[in-house]
């Protein structure tokens, strides 16, 4: 299949008129910059043209949540940057959610919002505000980093900091005006 029947080929099995899809698979070859390769079949695409046309499929049918597994895994920096760019614009152009699941620790600094598993439990929300001087071409943005709490009310403590207070396999806690306290209890 060329790009555009695989971007075509969800809103067949939707059911989708002919004309309808054409256009639509157009339009989203021409939001993820390959337009000019409809024509194309995936062994003559770039790898990232290719991930590029797998996010135009993941659109076709204008889902409000699009997941995206390991988007940048098999690609160079510039073109997982590249990618990266496309799924915030497409974040804020389309209006979708996106969710993507990475071991790729950078791709937190690329995103408005990144919440970190380890050992198999929501671990930290991390949130990004791009600042003025951003916008405008700077490099500047304010990062806030949060501990979740899960159900049964664990807390998942950074290894820095236990090394750091040289915590081992224990903790004393204490709360004092309305603040927590943390010491080793080994």
């Amino acid at each position: 299949l060329t790009a555009l029947e695989n971007v075509e080929l969800p809103m067949v099995i939707a059911g989708a008129p002919r004309p309808e899809r054409r256009q639509r698979a157009q339009e989203l070859l021409d939001v993820v910059g390959l337009a000019d390769r409809a024509g194309h079949k995936p062994a003559q695409l770039s790898g990232g043209e290719q991930q590029r046309v797998a996010i135009a499929v993941g659109l076709s049918n204008q889902p409000p949540l699009l997941l995206a597994d390991e988007p940048t895994g098999e690609l160079d920096d510039e073109t997982g940057d590249e990618v990266l760019e496309l799924l915030n614009r497409v974040n804020v152009d389309l209006g979708a959610t996106i969710i993507i699941v990475t071991h790729d620790p950078a791709i937190a600094t690329s995103v408005g919002r990144a919440i970190t598993i380890r050992d198999g439990k929501t671990s930290t929300e991390t949130t990004r505000e791009i600042s003025f001087e951003r916008k405008l071409g700077g490099d500047a943005t304010e990062t806030e980093e949060f501990l979740l709490i899960d159900s049964a009310g664990s807390v998942q403590i950074p290894r820095e900091i236990l090394d750091e207070l040289k915590i081992g396999r224990r903790v004393r806690i204490d709360m004092k005006d309305g603040k927590v306290t943390l010491e080793s209890g080994d």
